[in-house]
């Protein structure tokens, strides 16, 4: 039998309006577009701060290329990546224009892959690198929902922001 364990603590009402978008608009309110969140990555060795600021225009960058790319509300889209900083700006992205982010281990095999594919209905990945990008061409054939497959390596987050000049901040603003 399964023993159920809980831990008291404050009630947290979240509104139906709420997402991990709004905390990090939130916390620019608060603190402003130059608090340093995140060091990034650059090259082997080389680190790179990163502000709210710079965060969320890239957040608003990747939301407009999902938009371009057909990404609508309640549309899911796989991660299928290490940890790494263009995972969090699709996650937030993806949050910011109420698509689902349907994350897949880094470690999970093709058929693993297939199945959370499959179970929900998605229709657009997004892999980090040539191995996890191969894992999910080899199944696209029996994934009838799934349209295309991004690879991160491969200027995913440059074809994302191509795509998104064709999306005004408008229509942006619409969806957030």
């Amino acid at each position: 039998m399964l023993t159920e364990y809980t831990t008291p603590g404050a009630s947290v009402e979240v509104r139906d309006d709420e997402s991990i978008y709004s905390l990090l608009t939130e916390r620019i309110k608060r603190t402003g577009e130059d608090t340093v969140i995140a060091e990034r990555k650059t090259a082997p060795g080389q680190w790179t701060k990163v502000t709210t600021g710079e965060f969320h225009k890239n957040v608003l960058s990747a939301a407009k290329g999902l938009i371009a790319f057909g990404i609508g509300k309640g549309d899911a889209v796989t991660l299928f990546s290490t940890t790494r900083y263009e995972w969090g700006v699709l996650d937030f992205a993806l949050a910011a224009i109420g698509a689902v982010n349907v994350p897949i281990y880094d470690t999970d095999s093709a058929a693993q892959a297939e199945r959370i594919l499959n179970d929900s209905n998605v229709k657009l990945a997004i892999a980090d690198d040539r191995e996890r990008f191969d894992r999910l061409d080899s199944v696209i054939g029996r994934c009838p929902s799934l349209k295309h497959i991004l690879m991160l390596d491969a200027n995913a987050m440059g074809a994302l922001e191509g795509l998104g000049v064709t999306v005004s901040d408008e229509e942006l603003d619409e969806r957030i």
